[in-house]
């Protein structure tokens, strides 16, 4: 499996399957998903839609340090509950590292888990999206967090404990 397009094939035609979406805020993870959703059933989890949900009103800056505990605590029963599922679910967070992507796909022992990377040509391409989604949505990440999470970046692989990885260059 190497592309978006076989990857969608896959979860049409597969049930028990953990895609784990692994870059940097404003790579277009989000973007990607959206993909995916308009093709194929599947349950996607997401600290940032659990905020946007739990914002009443505000602003998702306006509300992320304060909610992102609670956010994170359902993200992680949500995560737990459907791995107890025969679903197919994505995981729509960053998982820059090893150590956080195995975090999620450990509780889906059964199924099928495939990292999904999202490579950008340069932090330049970043930094200008978050600036235009800063604009359009209010949720501008500060300079020192997204350039710190973009450095510290490490592309998934089988070894991890994946089934299959891709990567998809946006």
């Amino acid at each position: 499996m190497k592309s978006l397009k076989e990857l969608i094939y896959y979860l049409q035609t597969h049930d028990k399957t953990l895609v784990v979406f692994c870059a940097p805020p404003c790579s277009g993870k989000t973007t990607i998903i959206k993909q995916i959703t308009d093709k194929v059933d599947i349950k996607v989890v997401s600290s940032d839609d659990i905020i946007v949900r739990m914002a009443e009103g505000k602003t998702y800056n306006e509300i992320h340090n304060s909610l992102i505990k609670v956010a994170d605590k359902e993200y992680k029963e949500t995560l737990n509950d459907l791995g107890k599922t025969e679903q197919n679910v994505i995981s729509d967070r960053t998982n820059v590292n090893p150590k956080s992507r195995r975090k999620v796909w450990l509780q889906f022992k059964d199924h099928v888990k495939i990292a999904v990377y999202v490579k950008v040509d340069s932090f330049d391409t970043i930094q200008q999206r978050n600036i235009n989604r800063g604009e359009s949505d209010d949720k501008y990440i500060p300079f020192n967090i997204i350039k710190s999470m973009y450095e510290s970046t490490i592309a998934p692989i089988k070894e991890e404990g994946f089934d299959y990885v891709i990567t998809i260059e946006n």
